[in-house]
């Protein structure tokens, strides 16, 4: 499944309710702090996995125990309302001191500088905070990596099995999607080494590491939604 196939505009409001019933058992002091990050290699599967694991983690479930996933996409959907906006940064910027120094001192990185990388690194801890989301991408197993409660998953696959997988989800020509999947690589690179003094390379951030290329989606949901009930991280 991919974005093309979602209506963004219910899906945020499906994500603002969950997040007000979040809240409002955050109040009550229930705290769910359970969370899931997926980053991954271009080609690989991002978006579609997180959908798959909200899917089967929310069969039978109550909607106050709903899971939500959040990426790229849905995070700039999200700020054109607002009132999510308003409780995405609301907490967010009470604690905004505490959650700069963190990110300064973790990763070198002067938030008053970055305007955007605060934002979303704001936002990625609030909604992990909040728990039962699923959050694909921007760092956010780094962004998040203090916090107790997670799962990070690594999701890699050889550079030419990944090629085929681009050319034939973006319909291009072998050439062209040679040349978007390097410059993806590349670019996704720079953001890690710019923003977390990271690469590619350190799968030690992570929980797990899958291999697109020999685990296939459905497989890959199988064993994550076991190895999340044996972790409690499904626990009502």
């Amino acid at each position: 499944m991919h974005h093309k196939d979602l209506n963004l505009e219910a899906l945020v409001r499906r994500q603002a309710r969950l997040l007000e019933l979040q809240d409002s058992l955050r109040a009550q002091g229930v705290q769910n702090a359970r969370f899931i990050t997926i980053s991954r290699e271009f080609g690989c599967a991002g978006i579609r996995l997180g959908l798959g694991l909200q899917e089967a983690f929310n069969e039978g479930r109550p909607e106050s125990a709903q899971w939500a996933v959040y990426d790229r996409k849905v995070f700039e959907a999200m700020e054109g309302d607002p009132e999510l906006t308003r409780r995405l940064f609301e907490d967010a910027m009470h604690e905004r001191p505490q959650i700069e120094a963190y990110l300064y001192t973790t990763f070198g990185v002067r938030p008053e500088d970055l305007f955007l990388f605060r934002r979303w690194s704001m936002a990625i801890r609030r909604l992990a905070e909040a728990g039962n989301c699923i959050l694909v991408g921007r760092g956010a197993h780094l962004v998040t990596r203090d916090l107790p409660g997670a799962l990070h998953l690594r999701v890699v696959a050889p550079f030419d099995w990944r090629v085929r997988q681009v050319q034939e989800s973006h319909h291009l020509d072998p050439t062209l999607a040679h040349a978007l999947t390097r410059r993806r690589d590349k670019e996704r690179r720079q953001y890690l080494e710019h923003y977390f003094d990271r690469t590619d390379l350190d799968l030690s951030d992570s929980d797990l590491v899958l291999n697109n290329a020999r685990v296939s989606l459905e497989e890959m949901i199988t064993l994550l939604l076991s190895l999340c009930r044996s972790r409690g991280l499904l626990a009502d």
